[in-house]
């Protein structure tokens, strides 16, 4: 015959404690948590002591926004320009290089020139 695991009896008693200590619920408010409670008893138009006018609170949050606009922004780096990452130096170099290249060949073409070919006199 096959037997069923059963908890121990005093997991039974320990769970039947906690069942008893805890606070009954009315039926039409919720699970008991305090913070629904309080949240479902508090009336809605606010309290009768404390009555602020559409325009005062409005001017608050004016007044807060306006505090957050003249707040000094935390520093915050600008991203670097991609000409940063061009070899402009490199391209430099390289057009000195032609531009020197060019120069070299100007002259020799021209003392070419200049020179009188050698044949008979």
């Amino acid at each position: 015959m096959l037997q069923l695991w059963q908890p121990p009896t005093e997991c039974l008693l320990g769970c039947q404690l906690r069942l008893q200590q805890r606070p009954l619920t009315a039926p039409g408010l919720g699970c008991g948590s305090p913070v629904l409670e309080a949240a479902q008893l508090r009336p809605t138009t606010g309290s009768p002591g404390k009555v602020e006018s559409l325009m005062q609170v409005k001017g608050e949050q004016d007044a807060a926004l306006q505090q957050l606009r003249e707040a000094p922004r935390p520093f915050r780096a600008s991203p670097l320009p991609l000409s940063t990452m061009e070899p402009r130096y490199h391209q430099q170099q390289e057009q000195r290089e032609a531009r020197r290249q060019a120069a070299h060949e100007q002259r020799r073409q021209q003392l070419l020139e200049k020179q009188p070919p050698f044949g008979p006199c």
